[in-house]
Order: C-alpha cells, then structure tokens, then sequence
C-alpha cells in the first residue's frame, strides 16, 4: 500500500501546487489534508515492519496511527472549512474531505487485516 499512498501525495500535491499557480492559495491549503492519511502509512510502514520483528503487535499500533491521522485531518478541514461563505459549500467540503480519507483509511485497514 505504500506505491499506492505515494501516488495519492504525488497527485494531490499537484493539484495543490495548480491551485497556488492559478493564484488560488486559499484552494491549495484546502487540498493538503488529503495528503495526511497515506503520508502517515508512508512513514508508519517502516516502524511496523520493525514492531513485528520485536514481536509486538504491529497492526494494532497501525490502526491507532491510522485513527489519529484521521482525527488531525479532520481538525484541519473543520479550521480550512470556517472560511468557506455559503453554508452548503462548508459542509459539502467537510463532507466529501472527511468521506474520502475515511474510505481510504479503511481501505488501508482492510488490506492490513487481510494480509
């Protein structure tokens, strides 16, 4: 899952770095949350392999990181949202923000339980 989550930081730092190139600064701060959850499988994935070589419980401890990644995004779409004027583009943001990491921390948990 680690190619995968590079090529989720890889396409979202592009379409952050477009915005700041069409001078929508405020747009290109918006996307960067996307990028925590699979930046954090990234750097988890060496320490993991390491905490199952000691034995521990490698899974478990993933599932927390996974669980904090998702709660540290969550509190940047709420503080990039609050800026948002119509009420129904805020919550479509937070929405759709919050529903795409959770479905991909998911998907990162289902391939840890499978394998």
């Amino acid at each position: 899952m680690v190619l995968e989550s590079w090529a989720i930081v890889i396409i979202m730092g592009v379409a952050a770095y477009m915005f700041g190139r069409a001078r929508r600064k405020a747009w290109s701060f918006r996307v960067l949350p996307l990028i925590l959850a699979p930046l954090a499988n990234i750097v988890y994935t060496p320490f993991a392999k390491e905490l199952a070589d000691r034995g521990s419980d490698a899974g478990a401890v993933r599932i927390l990181v996974y669980i904090a990644a998702f709660a540290v995004t969550a509190v940047w779409v709420v503080f990039c949202a609050r800026k948002l004027s119509p009420r129904v583009a805020k919550w479509g943001y937070i929405s759709c923000t919050l529903a795409f990491t959770a479905i991909e921390l998911i998907i990162f948990a289902v391939k840890l339980i499978r394998f």
